[in-house]
């Protein structure tokens, strides 16, 4: 959507500065959401069946998965809630609430907590104390966690609009405008392109500095996961089952892959493959390379629709039974698994040696060995 011309100039004027000096601005330093939503956490977990270290229950269902931040375990809940738990105990360290229901993750940096609700509406949270700072009203729904970069946050909505903001205050830099609704979380290239899917079945990608688009690539169906990247190749899924990947700068076809069901995640990166959950129930694993299939569980029965989430010793995700369960990266046998009070749809969450899990059913879990 084009802005008045003064805007704009206004908005381009302010991202070149804050690239210039952005060596002394603080990026996300939230384990495991970088912006270029590569599903690689690093780390080792724990190889046998684990054990509930705590247990929290929240009074609604949480969709979206946890995020860390130094000792803060933060969640935001259907009910409007955003909770900061310790990590270590689970112990509530504040509450934050909203008159609209939360959706998507949070996101956090070195000052505030940031997440966009069903009515449209992002709020930046103080992380210390859980106070509000300042609240963006947008359209439609914010369904996906937003993106911090090293000089701003970059929100979707289900109106099809990608906006660029402040981190400060809010203030709205530029205004993108798809023709379809977005309900993936936006990803970053090299601090120049960010992009994002849409249930038209489109990929697009859009010029971080102007918010013009550079290019768009029609999948054939709707794109409901985020699109993730390394540096030269993006990785997208969708509902016709195809696995694609494009060059990142151009979005040209280098490969297609596929399974036997739609796919709702994010694709993950690392061991030198591309790892998709499915609608069929099975997790797959196809070669970074040439997109051929390298290994796929057996069917749980159950979609495949949480993570995955890759370590250097595992693949983690959950399925649409409550069912999280870890395989070998490079067999697919299955290490472990545990059985969740509810459906699990938030990515679970690895990090120092524990798997953080959200639920549905309105609870959040710490398993460890």
């Amino acid at each position: 959507m084009a802005m008045p011309d003064t805007r704009m100039a206004f908005a381009v004027v302010s991202v070149a500065l804050a690239l210039i000096i952005g060596g002394c601005a603080s990026g996300p330093v939230h384990e495991g959401a970088d912006p270029q939503r590569s599903g690689w956490y690093g780390g080792r977990v724990f190889t046998d069946d684990p054990v509930e270290l705590w247990r929290v229950d929240v009074e609604n269902p949480v969709v979206a998965g946890p995020i860390l931040r130094g000792n803060q375990l933060l969640v935001a809940t259907e009910g409007g809630e955003l909770l900061s738990l310790h990590r270590d105990s689970g112990e509530l360290q504040w509450r934050y609430r909203a008159e609209a229901g939360f959706r998507a993750a949070p996101a956090a940096d070195r000052d505030h907590v940031y997440v966009g609700d069903i009515n449209g509406t992002v709020h930046a949270v103080s992380l210390d104390e859980g106070e509000a700072v300042w609240q963006v009203p947008g359209p439609g729904s914010i369904t996906a966690s937003a993106l911090i970069t090293d000089y701003g946050l970059v929100v979707a909505n289900t109106a099809g609009q990608v906006q660029y903001l402040s981190r400060e205050n809010g203030e709205m830099f530029w205004t993108h405008q798809a023709d379809h609704s977005i309900h993936t979380p936006p990803s970053l290239h090299r601090d120049e392109l960010v992009y994002v899917g849409t249930v038209g079945g489109q990929a697009i990608a859009i010029e971080m500095l102007s918010g013009e688009q550079r290019w768009e690539f029609d999948t054939g169906d709707a794109v409901y996961a985020g699109i993730s990247l390394d540096d030269q190749w993006a990785y997208l899924a969708s509902q016709d089952r195809s696995l694609t990947s494009l060059y990142v700068t151009e979005g040209i076809r280098r490969w297609d892959a596929s399974t036997d069901g739609a796919i709702n995640t994010t694709p993950a990166l690392g061991h030198d493959r591309i790892h998709v959950g499915s609608h069929d129930g099975r997790l797959y694993a196809f070669a970074k390379d040439l997109g051929l299939p390298e290994w796929h569980t057996a069917s749980g029965g159950d979609w495949v629709n949480a993570g995955p989430s890759v370590t250097r010793n595992a693949v983690i995700a959950g399925d649409h039974g409550g069912r999280v369960f870890a395989v070998d990266p490079d067999t697919g046998r299955t290490l472990w698994d545990w059985q969740a009070d509810g459906i699990v749809t938030g990515t679970p969450l690895p990090a120092g040696g524990r798997v953080y899990v959200t639920t549905q059913g309105g609870s959040v879990v710490a398993l460890s060995d």
